[in-house]
């Protein structure tokens, strides 16, 4: 270690410092004065090499997110989209819009208490109902496969397009009661300011002791604590109905039509990522970069996985085959090819064998 001397204590002026020349109080200390030894507290946020990182990630989604929007209405009349529903592809866009809006406004570097309370709210509003849109979304596509391929029952329901956002919005409507359940706690439960256990104390060039603090949401135990376990409960929920539908529908022979296949992957890499941000909500809060690491990389894996599984393949779909003279190649039986699928004002019409399957109507043949 190197030592300057700096100065002396004078023995015959009762001790007083005396500083060597060009020394002073502002060349020994930062401020210009003495410490008087009170600890600094200091409010660390996520750094900003990662945060410019991931707001570049999360431009790229939205611009993906755009731009398949943009495709599936130019294209909506094709066969390729039309089979698929462009209302629910329009649905899914929409939410991984609000995943990679999330990520924006979670990551906003800030240190007030009232910003922060802020940002716990809205931001679980825009990830949260912005998964729900999402994996709604593909429930009810399912759902619909199943009802059209394997309903064993001869005298097939009618279904309309009523009953597939009606899929959509109950799957959304109850996560959104829990989520504004849990923004009234929110709002009467103050941030609570932790060590950060990444770098929990040191200390400056005056020797001054310094405690690094980082912010959360709620603290273990309170209300918005058990609210979102509850929340967490219900998605988890949702993953068992998805996988169901995706064995049910598994043998489906159309690949356009037939989503099971991403549907389950997307169901299996979902789990995966909830399980990650729940064990970061509970058990890992105080690692302030670990934490913007595993939760908003989750987000951000989700939405854009969400996008790739469920658009590529049309993308791909409409390059090779942009007629749609090749889907229905896989059956077997010419009786149950698709004739047509032409837009009739807001409906999209499917015609295969001797009955109409819609996406607003099932009507079996007379």
């Amino acid at each position: 270690v190197s030592l300057k001397r700096f100065g002396y204590l004078d023995r015959d002026s009762n001790f007083a410092l005396v500083y060597e020349t060009g020394e002073s109080d502002k060349t020994l200390y930062p401020d210009g004065f003495p410490p008087d030894g009170t600890p600094m507290i200091v409010v660390q946020g996520p750094h900003k090499a990662l945060v410019v990182v991931y707001y570049i990630l999360a431009v790229c989604g939205i611009i993906g997110s755009i731009i398949f929007l943009i495709l599936n209405f130019l294209y909506r009349n094709t066969k390729v989209i039309c089979l698929t529903t462009p209302l629910l592809s329009y649905i899914i866009t929409s939410g991984a819009l609000l995943m990679y809006l999330s990520v924006f406004l979670g990551l906003l570097p800030s240190t007030k208490k009232a910003v922060i309370r802020m940002q716990c709210n809205i931001h679980v509003w825009l990830y949260g109902v912005g998964y729900l849109l999402v994996y709604g979304t593909l429930l009810a596509k399912m759902w619909r496969v199943y009802q059209i391929f394997h309903n064993p029952n001869s005298n097939k329901t009618i279904l309309k397009t009523w009953h597939l956002m009606c899929v959509v919005f109950s799957v959304t409507g109850v996560g959104v009661l829990l989520i504004l359940a849990r923004s009234v706690a929110q709002a009467l439960t103050d941030p609570d300011l932790v060590t950060n256990k990444e770098n929990p104390e040191g200390a400056t060039g005056s020797d001054i002791q310094k405690f690094n603090k980082v912010w959360q949401c709620y603290g273990s135990g309170s209300a918005p604590f058990y609210l979102d376990l509850v929340i967490f409960v219900y998605l988890g929920l949702l993953q068992v109905v998805g996988i169901i539908l995706a064995f049910q529908t598994r043998k489906v022979k159309i690949p356009i039509l037939n989503d099971s296949k991403s549907v389950t992957a997307l169901i299996y890499i979902s789990s995966i990522v909830l399980v990650v941000i729940v064990l970061i909500s509970f058990i890992l809060n105080e690692y302030v970069n670990v934490r913007a690491v595993m939760f908003y990389g989750g987000i951000i894996l989700l939405a854009t996985i969400f996008l790739a599984l469920i658009f590529i393949p049309k993308v791909i779909s409409l390059h090779r085959d942009p007629a749609g003279n090749e889907i229905f190649s896989d059956i077997d039986d010419p009786s149950k090819r698709a004739e047509k699928c032409e837009i009739k004002g807001n409906h999209n019409n499917i015609a295969v064998g001797l009955a109409e399957l819609t996406d607003s109507e099932m009507v079996p043949s007379g």
